[in-house]
């Protein structure tokens, strides 16, 4: 008799390119080189850069793909970490460290140059790899504002990710409020408003429709405030 393979929904493609970078509220274009790779010339011809970003089905992303997007978004926006450094980390991480999602699987850290991993090597000795430098010693600070957004199972797996939009206007030494999440266990893994199954979508589509946020509040058992903010998530829901 065959058994039935139990299928993790968070590794489920159910998200198009699009679709995807509209919860970063990031380009179409940049999520596409990502996850597809490009090619860019040089004086010898056109080279190929590799996708960041492991998908399963081509165009389409998985909940742990949003999760990886969310955090290359951290090394870019705010600590603005190169290029080669961060696909020199992860081809690090690969290859001594093998995961189908090395950037979940890894605490990455940085000094605003470099990405780090902490790695238990020896007689419990604690030891900071600076993987964009393959393996050298270093130091480094935790990119704490992204990685706090991230919850994890018992595991160490993501369950949850709230979402910081590219046009955030907050101080990045401040944490964004905590409305807006995606959880692949709610609404399809859409993005919705944290402890309830509303959509950003339906609320956004009803305030560009002409309804009040005091309105909108009242139907959903909501705080305007909580509305505001999904409003203010509406570039990137």
């Amino acid at each position: 008799m065959r058994r039935n393979k139990i299928i993790d929904r968070r590794e489920v493609p159910r998200y198009g390119l699009k679709e995807a970078a509209r919860c970063f509220g990031m380009s179409v274009a940049t999520m596409d080189s990502w996850v597809n790779g490009r090619t860019y010339p040089t004086a010898r011809g056109k080279k190929f850069f590799p996708p960041l970003i492991p998908i399963t089905e081509p165009g389409m992303l998985s909940f742990y793909n949003l999760v990886e997007t969310h955090i290359l978004l951290s090394t870019r926006r705010k600590y603005l970490i190169e290029m080669p450094a961060i696909r020199s980390a992860i081809n690090y991480v690969k290859k001594f460290y093998p995961s189908p999602h090395p950037l979940l699987t890894e605490t990455f850290l940085t000094d605003g140059k470099d990405l780090f991993v902490k790695k238990i090597e020896g007689d419990n000795n604690e030891q900071t790899l600076n993987v964009s430098r393959w393996g050298q010693i270093g130091f480094a600070s935790v990119l704490d504002l992204y990685l706090k957004r991230i919850e994890r199972d018992e595991k160490g797996l993501p369950a949850k990710l709230f979402p910081i939009r590219m046009n955030w206007e907050g101080k990045f030494e401040a944490q964004p409020p905590r409305v807006i999440v995606i959880d692949p266990s709610v609404s399809s893994g859409r993005p919705v408003v944290d402890g309830t199954g509303i959509i950003a979508d339906v609320i956004v589509g009803r305030f560009n429709a002409g309804e009040d946020m005091e309105s909108l509040a009242e139907d959903y058992s909501l705080k305007v405030a909580q509305i505001e903010e999904v409003i203010r998530y509406a570039p990137a829901a």
